[in-house]
């Protein structure tokens, strides 16, 4: 496949960076890191990827279905701490799952949100 679905690490200090071979990620929607582990959401199979940074590639260690992915693709992903947070089809509540994609909850937002891109900070 072609270096564009390469994993590209960034040293904002220098400039420098570092590719990893991706044969597999195809439509990125939504990136996080646990502190052990890297998590993309991919829009196309409609699956979250668990992956590491082995060598000079990537490499897959497990995947899981997104929640409701009969309704279609979601865009946004982070780490809390304890939960992956995964914004719905809809945007209208936000999943907590497990890191093996078990969906222990969800959040739901006020009629009218338009929720996309999410990050966690740290704060509660």
């Amino acid at each position: 496949m072609g270096s564009q679905l390469d994993f590209i690490k960034v040293d904002p200090e220098i400039g420098t960076f570092i590719r990893y071979g991706n044969d597999v990620i195809m439509n990125p929607r939504g990136l996080t890191y646990d502190g052990e582990f890297f998590y993309v959401n991919d829009f196309s199979p409609l699956k979250i990827f668990r992956f590491r940074l082995n060598g000079t590639s990537i490499e897959i260690l497990d995947y899981f279905n997104i929640p409701e992915k009969e309704k279609g693709g979601t865009s946004g992903l982070t780490y809390n701490g304890e939960h992956l947070c995964l914004v719905s089809r809809d945007s209208t509540k936000l999943y907590k799952l497990t890191r093996d994609g078990t969906k222990v909850g969800e959040i739901n937002f006020q009629d009218g949100a338009d929720v996309g891109t999410i990050v966690w900070t740290g704060d509660g």
